[in-house]
């Protein structure tokens, strides 16, 4: 009964490293409007999000993962870091970073993204990006999902992100 356990556990576990690896390998692209919000400091932009975009998901049950990629562009003085995000309709979000280590790829959490005064951060497929978890229901090409960036200042910023095919062309 265990090692049945075991095989099953493997078996699952496989699918989901597969998964993941064709979230991080699948390339962006698509003629989609970018997405954008720009918040104010005393009418001076602050912090600008451009080219928003969620990834669908392979099924249509409840209970995925997928992820969010944008960018953050910091025209302020000094610098910001992005240190959390939430999702509508996702359980948890988690900012992860896809690394290369020898053959293997591997994606793990990370506590923040800092953007240097005047500089740009891309959170893009195969780097770092936003992990949408336990998602209550499945999201096709053309849905929409609003995402709250919160950053370490108290900035908190909702961006509109369009669903994009799981495969680009």
């Amino acid at each position: 009964m265990i090692g049945l356990r075991r095989r099953r556990l493997h078996r699952w576990t496989g699918w989901l490293v597969l998964g993941l690896g064709i979230l991080a390998l699948a390339g962006c692209g698509g003629a989609d409007k970018p997405a954008t919000a720009t918040p104010t400091t005393g009418g001076t932009p602050a912090i600008t999000v451009r080219d928003a975009w969620v990834r669908a998901t392979t099924g249509t049950e409840p209970g995925q993962m997928t992820a969010a990629y944008l960018t953050l562009v910091n025209t302020l003085p000094h610098g910001e870091r992005l240190i959390g995000a939430r999702a509508e309709g996702a359980g948890a979000v988690e900012i992860h970073e896809t690394t290369m280590q020898g053959e293997m790829m591997h994606m793990a959490p990370v506590s923040g993204v800092d953007v240097a005064a005047g500089a740009s951060v891309v959170l893009e497929p195969g780097g770092l990006h936003l992990m949408l978890l336990d998602l209550d229901r499945a999201l096709a090409p053309d849905d929409v999902v609003a995402l709250t960036l919160i950053f370490e200042s108290g900035l908190e910023l909702v961006v509109e992100a369009p669903v994009r095919p799981l495969v680009q062309e």
